[in-house]
């Protein structure tokens, strides 16, 4: 062919990731990948889906944010919180004066969510409401946000899943 070219090796784009945003290697997948949103593997694979949040190392709170649920638009919000903390440079921190429930937040420390979001449906809708209604206006904003509803899909498969005579004390 007369008008072809060839191609510099030095010619390809590459997409550098930022260096300032500390990831493990499962934030390194590209979340547009099929394998990624439809991970084959049990939430509880490693255990971090069973830890509280308290016990999360910071560079480890997507991971386990990601553990937390299948939902693909769960998990979408994930990733667009990634996305939004990278493109900005936060720190993934809790957003002062933002009115959440008090289990919203990586300090709290229990495997479930209080027995009173299992045993009242007005509890559990007044904290929705106040999770579906919160101000995001960043990405710290964002994250407890995302927590709460993370934690949300969570205890409600964990409670489904169990049986009465199998749950142990500690189950609601």
């Amino acid at each position: 062919r007369s008008g072809a070219r060839k191609k510099s090796p030095n010619a390809a784009i590459t997409k550098k990731k930022p260096e300032y945003v500390e990831i493990d290697s499962d934030d390194a997948r590209d979340p547009s990948e099929a394998e990624y949103q439809s991970e084959d593997s049990t939430s509880s694979d490693d255990g971090l889906s069973m830890e509280c949040p308290d016990n999360i190392p910071a560079r480890k709170r997507f991971k386990f944010l990601r553990k937390l649920s299948k939902d693909e638009k769960y998990l979408d919000l994930v990733h667009a919180l990634r996305d939004l903390a990278a493109m900005t440079e936060q720190e993934q921190t809790a957003s002062k004066g933002v009115d959440l429930p008090h289990w919203a937040n990586w300090s709290w420390g229990e495997s479930y969510l209080p027995r009173d979001i299992h045993s009242s449906s007005l509890d559990l809708q007044k904290d929705l409401a106040t999770l579906q209604n919160a101000v995001i206006t960043d990405a710290a904003s964002a994250m407890p946000v995302i927590l709460g509803l993370g934690l949300l899909f969570r205890d409600i498969k964990r409670v489904l899943e169990y049986e009465e005579d199998e749950a142990g004390p500690d189950t609601p």
